[in-house]
């Protein structure tokens, strides 16, 4: 028999790691296996015409809270087109209750309920002929698992995001997660397999490896012996970590300060500050003893950090919600994540939405829409001032500035909130338009922080020297001292008896669309520019050059 394994990605530079796993699991028998993934962007027709173009006997695919509603559409086509293929679903959107799983039933012959690799074997042993619909085999042990990738996937991975695991499961019990369920048990892969398992992944050449385990440093010297191996290796690639700071020691930020520009990238699941939420959604964590070690991870220069935040948990208001955005931004993250609550069936959170008033899409991605503490309108002003933040804060192109900002005012949510309102109340929507936010920015502070005003637009003009770089700058920005700079710069190269000095030489051919800036405020320039007071910046052939 002829089986294909269907990867239905988020976007097209993902790649599904179950299928690999699971092709794995069919090399011995004695069909002829291959993988097709698409992702949900792709039209449906182009990705029914691709599966008929292989015509497989058989279709085996997962229900992710990403694809539901794609796959959904797919099915009943690709049974009217290919009358006889015999379809196998598997993933959580078929293991745990859901208002759509009877529908889904309707379409397949097959579900395959919890892990995959040795129900697959199962039925492929059979000859996918087997008298019961719904399949649950336990699975051989995560250490016995074999690598997912072959050297022959290479072509199919390359410049793709990689997906790896280290261990499976995960020792917290945090609510809202599908890991945290009792029937799922942490297992770890020997720490010499891992090794020789990233040198292969290695050689597939990804543009970026991302680890899925839940809490990758739960076993801290587990998660320092990899570390310490990629940073020895330094390969260019980056490798993405979901980690608890409470877990880090010193020892771990030291060799986490070795590590070479790009190659790490940390997610930090902080989600509240709040106590009582924090013991309703069974993470006992107290801020106060993390607060140290999100600092020092954040202060990092050499690795992104992604600080997660929850819209939605039980206990948390908008004030609560405030608090804790107003302690994690404290933190300075270079990224800070502002998600909402996924209320996902099979998680403890669901079992009790009732006790909590939560009500929340009854389908993918099961998002809260209000609970006992937040009203739907609540939670549709902090989706708009998630947008705003998103092009604001988490663009980085406002850095300096921001930072300053948070260390400046006593409730950094208010300052957001009153920044977002004044945007939307001179017509801007969060839209990327870098031009008009600095520009709102700049008069916003003018008229509401004055105290701030001459900081701040020194601030803004160097963030936008070195994060936008572009000749067209916001006229509020511009120092009569920076247009003054400038022409005395052009003077000194239209000066032909003057000897050039050696930057400005080499740089002379790209100064027409540079930017030039003199700075007058001296805190700005202790802080910023190390007592300097002027810079250039400009791109040669793509690469951002700055002169002081």
């Amino acid at each position: 028999m002829k089986i294909l394994l269907l990867g239905i990605n988020s976007r097209y530079t993902h790649s599904n790691l179950a299928l690999y796993y699971l092709r794995n699991s069919l090399l011995d028998s004695e069909h002829d296996c291959e993988i097709l993934e698409t992702s949900i962007n792709s039209d449906l027709l182009d990705t029914i015409q691709q599966v008929n173009i292989i015509k497989p006997d058989v279709l085996c695919l997962s229900f992710y809270i990403w694809n539901t509603d794609y796959t959904l559409h797919l099915l009943p086509l690709l049974k009217n087109v290919m009358p006889g293929l015999v379809i196998v679903a598997g993933g959580p959107e078929v293991t745990y209750p859901n208002q759509y799983i009877e529908q889904v039933f309707s379409h397949i012959d097959y579900a395959v309920q919890g892990a995959g690799e040795e129900a697959l074997a199962f039925l492929a042993e059979k000859s996918f002929v087997h008298d019961e619909k719904f399949v649950n085999i336990p699975n051989k042990p995560f250490k016995d698992i074999p690598f997912p990738y072959l050297q022959s996937d290479k072509i199919l991975l390359e410049n793709k995001y990689l997906y790896y695991e280290a261990s499976r499961g995960c020792p917290f019990n945090c609510s809202f997660c599908l890991s945290s369920r009792s029937d799922i048990i942490l297992e770890y892969r020997d720490i010499a397999t891992v090794k020789d398992e990233l040198k292969q992944l290695i050689g597939f050449n990804p543009r970026l490896v991302k680890f899925i385990d839940r809490s990758f440093n739960a076993d801290r010297k587990f998660a320092y012996s990899v570390w310490e191996y990629l940073i020895e290796l330094n390969p260019k690639i980056t490798f993405h970590f979901e980690i608890k700071p409470d877990l880090l020691k010193d020892e771990d930020l030291e060799l986490l300060k070795s590590a070479p520009l790009g190659l790490f990238q940390f997610e930090i699941g902080l989600q509240s500050t709040n106590p009582e939420t924090l013991s309703a959604i069974d993470r006992y964590v107290e801020f106060d003893k993390i607060k140290p070690y999100l600092v020092k991870v954040n202060q990092l220069d050499n690795i992104h950090t992604h600080l997660d935040l929850i819209s939605g948990l039980p206990h948390e208001d908008l004030t609560s919600f405030s608090n804790s955005f107003n302690m994690a931004i404290k933190t300075y993250p270079r990224y800070l994540q502002l998600g909402f609550l996924k209320v996902l069936p099979g998680t403890k959170i669901a079992e009790q939405a009732e006790d909590f008033e939560i009500k929340s899409m009854p389908y993918p991605p099961y998002q809260i829409i209000q609970n006992k503490w937040l009203s739907f309108t609540d939670l549709m002003d902090l989706d708009r001032f998630t947008h705003y933040f998103d092009l604001f804060y988490n663009s980085e192109k406002m850095t300096s500035t921001l930072h300053y900002i948070v260390g400046k005012v006593d409730n950094p949510f208010d300052f957001f909130s009153s920044l977002f309102t004044f945007c939307k109340d001179n017509g801007f929507e969060s839209k990327k338009d870098y031009y008009i936010a600095f520009k709102l920015m700049a008069e916003f502070i003018g008229s509401e922080y004055v105290e701030l005003s001459d900081y701040v637009l020194e601030s803004l003009y160097y963030d936008w020297c070195n994060n936008v770089c572009n000749p067209k700058v916001p006229t509020i920005l511009v120092s009569d001292d920076s247009v003054a700079y400038k022409s005395e710069t052009f003077s000194t190269l239209r000066n032909v008896d003057k000897e050039l000095p050696e930057v400005l030489q080499n740089a002379k051919k790209y100064l027409k669309k540079a930017l030039f800036a003199r700075f007058k405020n001296a805190e700005f320039v202790e802080n910023k520019l190390n007592g300097k007071t002027q810079l250039i910046t400009y791109r040669e052939e793509g690469i951002q050059r700055v002169l002081y």
